[in-house]
């Protein structure tokens, strides 16, 4: 079960030193990454369907890239690339966030008391 791989630990028990540090990356806006950052994940801002792939393609190939987050827009850019996404380490997941809901653009600093 992938639960008992994680996290990683030597034979004696304790951290394997050894494993790469897993983390989750962003795919998005700047309104996205910056949203994740809040929480303490990376994220790469993404405009063009070239920096999408581009950023798509380091990560993959990226063993601490282990859950890949990619916005609704990223994923519409990237085309056929999410449907051919081989993860190239076991313990790597790319996940496709839902859309904002309908009339929501994301807060607006001016808007706020």
């Amino acid at each position: 079960m992938c639960a008992e791989r994680l996290p990683r630990t030597s034979a004696a028990g304790g951290p394997d030193a050894s494993a790469p540090a897993l983390r989750a990356v962003v795919l998005g806006s700047l309104l996205d990454v910056t949203g994740f950052a809040l929480a303490g994940v990376d994220g790469v801002v993404c405009a063009t369907a070239a920096e999408v792939q581009s950023a798509l393609q380091e990560l993959t190939s990226d063993p601490g890239a282990a859950v890949i987050l990619m916005s609704p827009e990223c994923a519409a850019m990237a085309g056929d690339a999410v449907g051919r996404f081989q993860p190239r380490h076991e313990t790597q997941l790319l996940v496709i966030l839902p859309p904002s809901p309908p009339g929501d653009s994301g807060l607006d600093v001016e808007d706020t008391p």
